[in-house]
């Protein structure tokens, strides 16, 4: 009985030939070995696109902070007056809050310095820190192949891909001999 089972896998494995064998257990063992590094590599990508971001702003805040620093520096009578009114809440003398944005009056006084303060971005927020908001960690796609080449199966599954490779060895059609006359 044994024999005859042993027979018959052997003739299913000489109509198959090895090499798919061999190919499917590369690519499986192929796939278990880069899939994590792919993960990691999309996961340090976006870490370096965050931190670029950051330095972009930062570098962006620093000459801000340098131009309001030379304009203190120089009494600029546009920051002075800015900072009186929004850190101390001081008018200068015979000045007018502007009315809401949108009402007739606003257009009106559009020549004084509170309509400067409000389109000059150098004086605009001056104090205020910019936010850096980061995106989130790409995710990695959810897929069954995925989760067999880096979750805790995967050893098991490189272990198949290697059982794979000897199986398309294995396989492989040997000449019978010929004898010799």
């Amino acid at each position: 009985m044994k024999k005859r089972s042993q027979q018959r896998i052997e003739e299913i494995l000489a109509q198959v030939p090895g090499w798919i064998f061999l190919i499917t257990g590369a690519a499986v063992i192929v796939s278990c070995m880069v899939m994590p590094a792919w993960t990691d590599y999309q996961h340090i990508s976006w870490q370096k696109k965050t931190l670029q971001e950051q330095v972009y702003s930062l570098s962006h805040q620093e000459h801000t902070y340098n131009q309001i620093n030379e304009a203190l520096t120089s009494n600029d009578p546009l920051l002075l007056k800015q900072l009186a009114l929004s850190e101390l809440s001081m008018l200068p003398p015979n000045t007018q809050p502007l009315p809401p944005v949108g009402s007739t009056t606003y257009f009106q006084h559009a020549g004084g310095w509170f309509s400067s303060l409000a389109s000059d971005s150098l004086y605009e927020s001056v104090l205020e820190q910019s936010a850096i908001t980061a995106s989130l960690p790409p995710s990695p796609v959810q897929s069954s192949l995925y989760r067999l080449t880096t979750g805790p199966q995967r050893s098991a599954v490189m272990c198949l891909g290697l059982l794979g490779l000897v199986g398309g060895l294995i396989a492989t059609p040997r000449k019978k001999a010929t004898p010799k006359r």
